[in-house]
């Protein structure tokens, strides 16, 4: 059986190149026993407060207002008087992940944040169970590359905006509301969830298993070496595509087959089109199509 990668965090600082010398991949727990567990750059704001003293705070301002409003679309908790929160449950602690987005030349592309739960805090049995979740080979997304250069296929990328809240939550999980952004009159009231939400222990199996079931409705059947690979033909010719977490890079013998497969996705995610791919987990892609090579650095 072809072991499959997991998700496994415990402690440490691993370097990651992303495009920049100053990133690095930093989790563990700070003195204030809060959890730093975010892909980040040397430059990217700590905290809110670090924020507002950055030049591009409006851009901030802005990207805050739009993860806000989008947690309310997608209806991700209902808020409960804090007396209702059954004893033996924790109220989970929220803040703001900030984090500066790069393009493939390492420059700063916009600026993107995240409500995040404190997931450390969160019991195993009580606050959640499974938290497995595969996450795709690079072979395997080097592979894609390859057959679509070798094969002249179109090459391209999309992300799932807001991935993690598609999730269908299993167990009883209650949130503080954040500060600065508590409900006027009901300040001392709680959330309680009704989907995944960034940070929790659970949130990528939920979005794992969301999204298995929207390429399988789609036509697609997952290759058994790797379960982050999918496959589908259809009248308008053959897509493969990998997936690693939000980020999806796919492969199609036609431009029909490829705008099917975004019309499809489209109607369940909110997707990003980022067009023929260019920079793809903090790899840049050269693609000489009439030479059929396809170059990663």
């Amino acid at each position: 059986m072809h072991e499959q990668r997991e998700m496994c965090l415990t402690g440490g600082n691993i370097p990651h190149q992303m495009g920049a010398d100053n990133v690095n991949i930093s989790y563990g727990l700070n003195t204030d026993d809060t959890l730093d567990l975010f892909c980040i750059s040397n430059n990217d704001p700590r905290n809110v407060a670090d924020a507002m003293r950055h030049s591009d705070w409006p851009e901030w301002q802005v990207s805050m207002g739009e993860e806000l409003t989008s947690l309310k679309e997608h209806c991700i908790w209902t808020l409960i008087l804090c007396d209702q929160v059954p004893n033996r449950k924790q109220i989970i602690p929220l803040k703001f992940m900030l984090q500066y987005k790069l393009d493939e030349k390492g420059d700063i592309s916009h600026c993107k944040s995240h409500v995040i739960a404190k997931g450390f805090a969160q019991r195993p049995g009580i606050d959640y169970n499974e938290t497995y979740t595969p996450v795709a080979w690079m072979e395997s997304m080097h592979t894609v590359l390859h057959v679509g250069a070798t094969l002249d296929w179109d090459i391209h990328q999309m992300d799932v905006k807001t991935a993690f809240l598609h999730g269908d939550l299993g167990e009883e999980v209650y949130m503080e509301q954040l500060e600065g952004g508590k409900e006027p009159g009901k300040e001392d009231w709680v959330f309680w969830l009704d989907k995944t939400l960034y940070g929790l222990m659970q949130a990528m199996q939920g979005w794992n298993q969301h999204l298995h079931q929207a390429m399988t409705e789609n036509g697609y059947e997952r290759v058994s070496v790797d379960h982050c690979i999918y496959v589908r033909t259809s009248s308008l010719g053959t897509s493969i595509v990998v997936i690693h977490v939000d980020d999806m890079c796919v492969a199609t013998s036609s431009p029909g087959e490829m705008q099917k497969l975004k019309d499809d996705l489209k109607k369940i995610f909110n997707l990003v089109d980022l067009g023929e791919v260019l920079f793809l987990l903090g790899i840049a892609v050269t693609r000489d199509q009439s030479a059929q090579i396809i170059s990663l650095s």
